[in-house]
Parts: C-alpha cells; sequence; structure tokens
C-alpha cells in the first residue's frame, strides 16, 4: 500500500553531450510494496564485472603511467600554453569511472533538437525568467557526494543526487540516502560498460529504489521496501529553461564528455577542457549556475576528494 505521495520534479540535462537539456517531472512516492530485489545471483554476478572492471582499470593506469612516462610535455605544452602548469607531473596517474552510454546518433539527434528548440525559442520572443546565480548547496538541500568507486554506474548515481535533493526540497525532514546499487541493477546497468539515461528512469519509475541501508552499494540487498519512485519525465533543450527550473524546482541530471584533464579539476578555477585524451561519457548532477562566472556548479560521485570536495565549476 502506498503510504503516503507528494508532488515533487526532478530534472536531467545533457549540456556537453550535446547541449541537450532534460527535464524530468515527477511525482515520488514512498511505496510498501514487494519489488524485484537484488538476488544473489545477480549481486554476484555484477560484483564479478566489478572486480574485473578493477582489475583492468589498474591495467589501464599502468598503460597511462608508462606512456605518459615517454610523452613529450614541451610539445604538449607549446599546444596549450596557458594549462602546462595544470598538467600533472609525469608518471602521476589519476582515473575515475563513467558510465554513459550514449550513441552516435542519439548526440546527432540531440544536437538537431537542440538547434531547434533553441529557434523556437528566439522567434517566440518568450522572456524566461530566473536568478543570475544559484546554488542549492547554500540553501542545505544537497546531500552528500558519493562514490562509485570502480563500477560504471554514475547514471544512478546522478538520477538518485537529484531525486534526494528533491525530496529535502519538497521537505526538509526527508534527507534520504537512496540505493543508486538497486537502481542500478534492476536497470540491467554493468558495471564494466555503465547504463543509459532511458533505462535508468524507466527503472526509478517502476520499481523505484530503496534505501542505501537496504540494498548497500555493491553489496547484497537486505531488504526490497519501502520503494521511492518517480512517475514521469520529459526533455527540454535550452539552457534559460534549464536555469530557470534550477531556481524554481532543484537539481538537474546532466551528462559530459570526459578528458584527462577532469581528473585532475582544480577547485579554484573554473573548468573547461584544454587537455588529455578522451576517456568516454559521464553522468553528473548539476545544483546550480552562475551567469557572472559563466559556469554550471555540478555535483560528481567521485568522491569528496575529487574536486571541491565533489563538486566543480565548469
Amino acid at each position: 500500500m502506498v503510504k503516503w505521495e507528494k508532488e515533487i520534479c526532478i530534472a536531467l540535462m545533457l549540456f556537453a553531450l550535446a547541449s541537450a537539456l532534460i527535464v524530468a517531472s515527477s511525482i515520488a512516492r514512498e511505496d510498501h510494496l514487494i519489488g524485484p530485489g537484488c538476488s544473489s545471483e545477480k549481486v554476484s554476478d555484477i560484483l564479478s564485472k566489478s572486480r574485473e572492471k578493477a582489475e583492468y582499470l589498474r591495467a589501464y593506469a599502468e598503460s597511462i603511467k608508462h606512456k605518459s612516462a615517454n610523452q613529450d610535455f614541451l610539445s604538449l605544452a607549446m599546444q596549450s600554453p596557458d594549462a602546462s602548469e595544470e598538467r600533472p607531473a609525469e608518471g602521476e596517474v589519476k582515473y575515475y569511472p563513467t558510465g554513459l552510454i550514449v550513441t552516435a546518433a542519439e548526440l546527432a539527434d540531440n544536437m538537431a533538437k537542440i538547434d531547434a528548440a533553441n529557434r523556437l525559442l528566439r522567434a517566440s520572443g518568450i522572456n524566461i525568467s530566473y536568478p543570475a546565480s544559484w546554488d542549492w548547496r547554500s540553501k542545505g538541500m544537497v546531500t552528500e557526494v558519493r562514490d562509485q568507486r570502480s563500477c560504471g554506474a554514475c547514471v544512478a548515481f546522478a538520477a538518485l543526487a537529484v531525486e534526494e535533493s528533491t525530496w529535502l526540497i519538497a521537505n526538509s525532514s526527508h534527507n534520504y540516502n537512496l540505493s543508486e546499487w538497486y537502481l542500478f541493477q534492476i536497470a540491467g546497468g554493468d558495471c564494466s560498460t555503465g547504463s543509459q539515461y532511458e533505462r535508468i528512469l524507466k527503472a526509478a519509475k517502476a520499481p523505484g529504489t530503496v534505501t542505501e541501508e537496504c540494498c548497500p552499494y555493491l553489496e547484497s540487498t537486505l531488504c526490497t521496501l519501502p520503494l521511492y519512485t518517480i512517475l514521469s519525465w520529459k526533455k527540454i533543450y535550452t539552457s534559460a529553461e534549464a536555469k530557470e527550473h534550477i531556481a524554481k524546482k532543484g537539481p538537474l541530471m546532466s551528462g559530459m564528455g570526459v578528458y584527462e584533464d577532469f581528473y585532475w579539476v582544480d577547485s579554484n578555477k573554473i573548468y573547461a577542457q584544454e587537455w588529455g585524451s578522451f576517456y568516454g561519457y559521464h553522468a553528473i548532477c548539476i545544483v546550480g549556475y552562475d551567469d557572472a562566472q559563466g559556469c554550471w556548479i555540478i555535483k560528481n560521485s567521485w568522491s569528496r576528494l575529487w574536486g571541491d570536495e565533489g563538486f566543480c565549476r565548469i
């Protein structure tokens, strides 16, 4: 039976994948229904893949270390002189998992829809208003930074970062820590490859997820209720609408292309990609923006040791 219901809104934003913005309007529910749990067989399978991923990452880090030890950093600095001081010292390696699966066709479709949406907005003459800056952290409406560790579960982490904040905004007593592992598994996520937005969102809608206490990250489930669910989601494609949503309703979920220099984010600067190889697509949560500084403020899932205690400006 449903204990209670309350309307809230969550949101997603693919600003760096193809500058596409996605917003999910939803009703979050706490349902006391028995749903599919993290079966021991499935946990075992995914944990095995997680260990394989960890071994792969260690080997990959060693290959990067070997490559960087033989790299001509002076030549690279000449190509991008302003970034030379931000590069790691020779031989240093830093790597974090990504896990957002997106195809070239999806990116092309996003770009086309972004272009059409922005042209339509300009032609309509509609004035979308929002404050010059906003940061949900300053209002105490952002939950703790999590750590996806060696598993490519970033989409589940980003989705629940938004959902947890939205619960807080709806009622500050609802400081939930929801289970990314439960959601990732029921959505068919794979630690070695990751997951797609739509599969995670479909799972977040039904059956939903449980608390972290019920299903700890990378461990076996202890219970399958209560379930926390969303009702629906939709896409938007303009920055103005995204900022309006952030200021009026709550954080956004987003995706971006990750290059090596993103692993070395300087907490005192606004990140913009300058050097390094492409490593994949990654899902993050956007908790604010600042027009004066020209940046978005993101919450990542790489622990508090990364960036500005787990956050950064981009």
